[in-house]
């Protein structure tokens, strides 16, 4: 396996700024700026975890150390995402720092706000919305102070002109040629051409793991001369084969005025295709040559061949040279014992007479590979009659189909509507679109076949409508607004707006993560070998064989575990290492131990594993679980109000029907990351990324049998949480605590991007049975809700989510008669866990898809529909029976519509929805409740140390996770203590330090730690107040004395100037007019907030576009307004995922094909609103609340991002009854464009010209 420059940079440099998450190029965490001589193939940023290290010979790397740091001052691209709150949990920081760093060096002048977007389409981030990030790097722009290029260290100057050759300690071997005749030398040196791989990029590692495996010889391509030429001559553009995409784009695009009619179109196209660090690195001939070997679903190919671009070839093994099409390449291997290398791609230019037209729909608008594809090609005559023609349809099956019958259909005819007919029906009968494997799952057993072959069609419409002489026609494809955003909040001295303390540490890469920590020379790694069946019996895991494969020190099976195997909430059923009965596909069966950590990554995807037979039928749907009857006890949950029998027996309509509501996986950026550090006396350190590290060191100890005081464990901070830290973390800390116990070594371990998403379960699945009865103006009268979610194959904490779902279900709506249920079963899939607003957003998807169903049969409104059930002050007695105190949905309702201007909007929607019959317009106004279990922080606690020197050391009982607990817990303190933030030091979580930590979740660990800390700094002044008493009296000027004043007194004075002190919420026993108390044991009181999403859907694709969002909050006394509003927009835009295109992709089998960022997507810089307004609720005071009147932030406006959902059904809505269907439709969530393409019931009869 080749080394990266990922694995050099960290592991032998000690850059680790960079940081390694995906490892598969789609999430832009390990972006690195390259710069190559003479600008040559790979200059720009690149995502260093593909790069090859040998392939760097002679070009100059620049990291996020070298852009700026806080020893040598941080650079202006730094300070401003630093100071706009850009970074929360920070692991995404500096890649996103490296984008924007990379762009403003690539340009003369300054940036669009466009070409910003586009340099950031190839970076993640969970935490912010992207909205700040946007903001902070929006001051590049135009209008805006100018960040000026700085001098970059220059390529090598060296003599880097001979071939390479090198052999890797795997035994691989590495060459390098400079001409074609040496690589021609190579290959006739070689004994086989078997494992030989040609490397450019090497981005096709980050779609194929397996692609390494079976290669043992490299030949590097990017340092042969005529392979990197970009030039052309009268007839057309000519590129060598060793150029990237990015090259291909801009030659195309410095060259679109010699053809105007052809190029502008293929270069919109191929932006879109992957992300700007990979189209930098990746050459466009292996993208040719991925779809000839593997069948991948290419842009470039459908793109190219449209074109009518010629290939020509070399045979690395014979010398010989031939041409051919790109449709011809792709389409068939080359003959055995040939090793064909594409040397030059010619693409013809374009007269007046000729056009080129394509198209590409995705799961996301960007870095996503397209579900289907096309590329037209026409050249007309003066009268506009077709006298030749290309029709390209890509990412169908193996290879781009271009079907004769479709062309026949054209040439002779002209763009109209029989022509559009004969060529759709040409299509339909000749081109057989297969299943995409990833798609073919238990939910979508036909792997979108259907979508795909209808957007097969909605393409050609497409094109014949540009083309169509006298048809007017809004746009038919995607325009995205410039984007933009205004947080709007009030300040005063003791709410202060200020930045995370540890941004600019986040900016500059200096902020340490677990998996950055330095290791030591004997520092052993480990990795999981998960099972590939579920339900089945495991035979063995051939460990023999696995202790053979390079590298590998041990393979710990569970026979290994001195201690109890069992990490569950419920014993028995969740294991560190499964050893008789294995339950899920993703289950971790044992845990291979090896000198680095690509060794062990490598080596547990190959230690053989034999299973036995089923010890029970597979169980992998809610539905076929509840059809076995697999329902787990203790987990049923009831809440009502009223009759809901009687009043849905008299109601004047009545309607029932199946919701269905996905997963949502984590996807927190920093994996799954653990160290277990030998330590004297039989000690352990743990190190882990975790929400709860004394919950985790008590069940770590039980694994190992031995008593938690032997154990420390520590946590800085998490590169994102969400819930998956709470329980997760423990399997692999209890791993490498188990491997280094046994091996009296330190092992350390980060999960894979592909294991972590395999084993760990996320958000649960629900089905939703729903009976609601209502009235003629939308009033509902009763409704019952029978909900049923999924736990996956153990409880972890799916008692305490049904009941959330069940409890979240009236939302913001007083419905005088309904019942609401709810069950979880257990399925043979990874244990479901709590993910940011455990079960509300499908609640929420639950009860606002009814009310958006009442509106469609009403033929109302739906913002009429939810004003007229929605609860006021008078009626505010939430289901569970609980008084919701300072409900003010209502007014945050009326805030954000006045904000918007929503009358104006609802008046321009259906002014362009008159107007546009295939791009549709909606719009949706939703409020939120969200019960906050503040008890869940009962007992947290905080340690104030003050120095003689009058500075301060605080721990706290919380987990920093991005949300900024140690940001406000340090102004609590600087404000009750009366000192400068400068003066304050927030430590790392460590159970020796302070014992019985909370688990950090439920937003409240916030609230809870801050009211702790501020209790302990009470202890210190009440201590030393006679100190200030006796100062301030002596004092000559009358001045109060200050805290450096009275601290060295207090020191010299022996006074303690240590104070601890647990928070326990007091248990209120308000009651409501039903008489039930304050629910002590659940939830303390209520969030509101409210959201405006205007959208924009293609309703021939289902790509939605949101235009605008608009979000009102209540924080209560907001602590820090800066850090609240990014946790909002947070908040709102996982909410977007969550209901457009997140889903555990489930297979037949059991296994989840979305276990990495080629299929799983979360949004995107794209996906964000392009207007995102976020406002916190001036002038609120929540007394009520024991923690000064703040109000949790960090999971409630989720469900917010609902409106989008609605506003997108709305659209969907308008087109179904412009063309007399029923208004009403069927809906799942995530609402994907597939889903929202079958919604809108487009059939070809409806493609009129």
């Amino acid at each position: 396996m080749l080394t990266t420059l990922l694995d050099h940079l960290r592991d032998i440099e000690g850059l680790t700024g960079t940081k390694a998450s995906c490892r598969e190029g789609g999430c832009g965490a390990c972006a690195v700026q390259v710069v190559r001589a003479g600008g040559g193939p790979g200059t720009g940023s690149i995502n260093a975890c593909l790069c090859p290290l040998a392939s760097l010979e002679g070009a100059s790397v620049t990291t996020v150390e070298g852009v700026g740091s806080s020893k040598t001052g941080l650079h202006p691209i730094q300070e401003r995402l630093a100071a706009a709150n850009g970074s929360q949990c920070g692991f995404c920081t500096p890649g996103m720092v490296m984008a924007a760093y990379s762009l403003v060096q690539s340009l003369d002048g300054p940036p669009t706000h466009a070409d910003i977007e586009h340099a950031l389409d190839g970076n993640l981030c969970r935490c912010t919305g992207y909205r700040a990030i946007l903001s902070a790097f929006g001051t590049l722009a135009d209008g805006n102070e100018p960040v000026d290029r700085v001098d970059q260290l220059a390529p090598s100057d060296g003599d880097t002109a001979g071939p390479q050759h090198f052999v890797a300690p795997a035994g691989s071997s590495w060459y390098a040629p400079t001409l074609l005749s040496e690589l021609t030398a190579v290959v006739a040196g070689l004994p086989s051409l078997d494992g030989v791989r040609f490397v450019g990029g090497n981005t096709s590692r980050g779609v194929y793991h397996d692609i390494d495996d079976a290669s043992v010889v490299y030949i590097y391509l990017r340092r042969i001369a005529d392979l990197s030429a970009v030039g052309g001559s009268d007839a057309g553009l000519e590129l060598g084969g060793g150029t990237t995409i990015a090259q291909l784009i801009s030659a195309l695009d410095a060259a679109s005025t010699r053809s105007p009619t052809s190029f502008p179109a293929a270069v919109e196209h191929l932006r879109n295709i992957a992300s700007t660090h990979v189209r930098n690195a990746a050459g466009w001939a292996g993208n040719l040559v991925m779809v000839r070997d593997r069948g991948f679903a290419s842009d470039a190919a459908t793109v190219l061949a449209g074109l009518g671009a010629e290939l020509e070839l070399y045979n690395a093994a014979t010398g010989a040279t031939s041409k051919s099409s790109v449709l011809d390449f792709v389409s068939a291997p080359p003959p055995a014992g040939e090793l064909v290398l594409v040397t030059k791609l010619i693409i013809p230019f374009a007269s007046k007479s000729e056009s080129f037209h394509s198209y590409r729909t995705a799961i996301r608008p960007v870095n996503s590979h397209a579900l289907a594809n096309a590329a037209f090609y026409a050249k007309t005559s003066a009268d506009g009659t077709v006298e030749a023609a290309r029709l390209v349809f890509g990412a169908v099956g193996p290879a781009p189909a271009a079907p004769a019958a479709a062309v026949d259909a054209l040439v002779g005819h002209r763009f109209d509507q029989g022509t559009l007919a004969a060529v759709m029906a040409a299509v339909e009968a000749t081109i057989e679109v297969e299943p995409e494997h990833a798609y073919v799952t238990v939910d979508q057993p036909d792997g979108k076949v259907a979508y795909r072959k209808a957007l097969l069609g909605s393409f050609v419409y497409k094109w014949f409508v540009a083309k169509a002489t006298g048809v007017e026609q809004p746009p038919l494809h995607r325009i995205r607004p410039a984007p933009s955003g205004t947080p709007d909040y009030e300040t005063d001295g003791a709410h202060l707006a200020c930045t995370k303390l540890s941004a600019p540490l986040q900016a500059t890469g200096e902020a340490v993560y677990t998996g950055d920590l330095p290791a030591g020379k004997r520092d052993l790694y480990g990795a999981f070998v998960i099972s590939t069946r579920g339900a089945v019996m495991l035979e063995a895991v051939d460990v023999e064989a696995g202790l053979k494969l390079p590298g590998v020190v041990d393979v710990i099976v569970a026979a290994d575990i001195p201690g109890v195997n069992d990490i569950g909430t419920v014993p028995g059923e969740d294991l560190v290492l499964y050893g008789e009965q294995v339950p899920f596909v993703g289950a971790p069966v044992a845990f291979v131990v090896a000198e680095t950590q690509a060794a062990a990554d490598a080596a547990a995807r190959r230690i053989p594993v034999s299973y036995g037979s089923a010890y029970e039928p597979t169980c992998l749907t809610v539905e076929a679980a509840m059809e076995a009857g697999r329902f787990l006890p203790g987990t049923d949950g009831e809440i009502s109000r009223g009759d809901a029998a009687s009043a849905l027996e008299s109601a004047p309509r009545k309607l029932s029907g199946r919701l269905y509501a996905g997963s949502q996986i984590h996807f927190y950026m920093e994996k799954q990351t653990a160290a277990a550090l030998v330590d004297e006396g039989d000690r352990i350190k743990l190190v882990a990324s975790t929400q709860g590290i004394d919950y985790l060191r008590t069940r770590v100890a039980g694994v190992l049998g031995v008593s938690p005081e032997q154990i420390e464990a520590t946590c800085r901070r998490c590169g994102g949480a969400f819930g998956g830290k709470a329980t997760r973390p423990i399997g692999v800390t209890s791993a490498v605590a188990v491997a280094a116990t046994k091996l009296g070594r330190n092992v350390r371990c980060t999960l894979p991007i592909t294991t972590d998403q395999a084993m760990v379960g996320g958000r649960s699945r629900y089905v939703a049975d729903y009976t609601v009865g209502f009235d003629d103006d939308g009033t509902i009268v009763g409704l019952t809700i029978d909900g049923v979610g999924d736990s996956g194959c153990a409880y972890d904490f799916i008692t305490f989510m049904t009941h959330e779902y069940v409890e979240a279900l009236d939302d913001v709506y007083f419905i005088p008669h309904a019942k609401f249920t709810v069950k979880a079963v257990n399925t043979h899939t990874a244990a479901t866990t709590p993910v940011r607003g455990p079960a509300h957003p499908q609640a929420t998807f639950a009860i606002e898809s009814v009310l958006d169903i009442v509106a469609a049969e009403t033929g109302l409104s739906p913002d009429v529909v939810r004003m007229r059930n929605m609860y006021t002050a008078q009626n505010a007695i939430a289901m569970n029976g609980m008084f919701m105190r300072g409900m003010n949905v209502d007014e945050m309702v009326a805030k954000v519509k006045a904000d918007a201007g929503y009358d104006a909007l609802v008046a321009e929607v259906e002014a362009y929805n008159a107007q546009s019959k295939w791009r549709k317009r909606g719009i949706s106004v939703q409020g939120t409740k969200y019960g906050v279990a503040q008890m869940a922080a009962s007992g947290a606690s905080a340690l104030v140390n003050v120095s003689g020197t009058a500075t301060v050391t605080v721990y706290h009982a919380g987990a920093e996770i991005g949300q900024g607990i140690n940001t406000k817990v340090a102004q609590v303190v600087a404000k009750t203590l009366g000192c400068p933030l400068a003066v304050i030091k927030v430590c790392d979580s460590s159970t020796d330090a302070l014992p019985n930590m909370i688990v950090t979740g439920g937003s409240v660990a916030s609230e809870a730690c801050c009211e702790a800390a501020r209790q302990a700094c009470l202890d210190i002044i009440e201590r030393t107040a006679h100190i200030k008493a006796e100062l301030w009296r002596k004092a000559e000027d009358g001045a109060e004395p200050g805290f450096a004043d009275i601290i060295p007194v207090a020191k010299a004075q022996h006074v303690l100037l240590s104070a601890s002190a647990n928070f326990v919420p007091r248990g209120r026993r308000d009651r409501g007019p039903r008489g039930r108390p304050w629910n002590t044991d659940g939830v303390q009181y209520f969030a509101f907030g409210a959201a405006l999403s205007l959208v924009e859907v293609d309703i021939l694709t289902g790509e939605v576009t949101i235009l605008r969002s608009d979000v009102a909050y209540d924080c209560g006394n907001s602590l820090n307004p800066l850090i609240d509003i990014g946790q909002a927009e947070g908040a709102f835009v996982m909410g977007l995922g969550s209901y457009f295109t997140e889903d555990r992709l489930v297979t037949p089998s059991g296994g989840n094909a979305a276990d990495g960022t080629w299929e799983y997507k979360v949004p995107s810089v794209m996906d964000a609103p392009a207007q995102f307004n976020v406002s916190i609720l001036k002038g609120s005071d929540f007394a009520y609340n024991d923690a000064g009147g703040v109000k949790a932030v960090g999971e409630p406006p989720i469900s917010l991002a609902m409106t989008a959902l609605s506003a997108a059904r709305y659209a969907v809505e308008a087109s179904r009854v412009e063309r007399g269907l029923p208004r009403g439709f069927d809906l799942a969530m995530p609402f994907t464009v597939d889903r929202v393409r079958t919604a809108a019931a487009v059939t070809n009869n409806d493609l009129q010209l």
